[in-house]
């Protein structure tokens, strides 16, 4: 229960500051540090205390198609915000269910596709990630003009709201096995809760600059999930988790500092 407590508040803030930056300083920096893998880690910790290190190796091997997952429930809450016009509660939940649908789906094909706990996983990956990456890269920039006042009564619904989303995500770990485990570790536990408040706070063009460098952020879980099944069979939990971190971060601060000015270029030319 301690450990539900800690990725429930852990998560929260997480989603709190996540919408504090894309607020007050950059939506889309917002969207790149929602790679930064403190949910799918949350879940890699709890499965490693729960369960033990081997088995979250094999499950972290799942985590990195499981990438793929994640941006699929995008794509499919994407795809709801064009084709649906309606009152914007409605939309807001229709296209939630549109997204979750996605990352099921999505996950039972990389479950039925991918090679069972092979490293080859991680090119496949990759080459899908770029994929998304094309896909996304014409989304335009946008900036938040008119900023909701944050109030005690904001930050609760905030937090509630991403306190319902962990708990109806975690725990299963013991009955579905390493493969849906580590598929499950990334869920959007803390995107969805970010995507809906600027979806419901300032609309879709929010939206749009949040996620137009997502698939280069979610890459630091790629690293973090290769790091953790190569790191946790030596190092255990504990040393394992540090380094893994350490190497996500250092992923990160190597895109946003350099990588980015290299793949504008390629991918981000037709937005800026």
């Amino acid at each position: 229960m301690s450990l539900l407590f800690l990725k429930i508040i852990v998560s929260a803030g997480l989603v709190l500051t996540i919408t504090f930056i894309a607020e007050r300083a950059s939506i889309r920096l917002a969207g790149v540090l929602l790679g930064f893998p403190l949910g799918a880690g949350l879940s890699i910790l709890f499965f490693g205390i729960e369960q033990g290190a081997s088995f979250t190796a094999k499950s972290a091997l799942w985590g990195i198609p499981g990438v793929l997952a994640s941006l699929t429930f995008v794509l499919a809450y994407l795809c709801g915000v064009q084709y649906l016009n309606w009152k914007k509660s409605v939309t807001i939940i229709c296209c939630t269910l549109l997204g979750i649908a996605g990352f099921f789906v999505a996950s039972l094909l990389i479950y039925l596709l991918m090679p069972k706990e092979s490293w080859l996983n991680i090119p496949l990956t990759i080459a899908g990630v770029i994929g998304f990456a094309f896909l996304f890269r014409k989304f335009p920039l946008n900036r938040i003009s008119v900023k909701v006042p944050v109030t005690p009564l904001v930050l609760g619904v905030r937090a509630g709201f991403t306190a319902l989303v962990v708990l109806l995500i975690t725990g299963v770990a013991q009955w579905i096995g390493p493969q849906w485990s580590g598929l499950l570790s990334t869920f959007p536990v803390t995107l969805l809760p970010v995507m809906v408040i600027l979806h419901h706070h300032y609309g879709t063009d929010s939206l749009f600059t949040l996620l137009r460098e997502l698939p280069f952020g979610l890459l630091a879980i790629v690293v973090f999930d290769f790091s953790v099944a190569v790191s946790f069979p030596i190092l255990d939990v504990a040393g394992g988790m540090l380094v893994s971190y350490g190497v996500a971060f250092l992923y990160l601060l190597i895109y946003e500092l350099k990588l980015r000015s290299l793949l504008k270029q390629y991918f981000f030319a037709v937005a800026d």
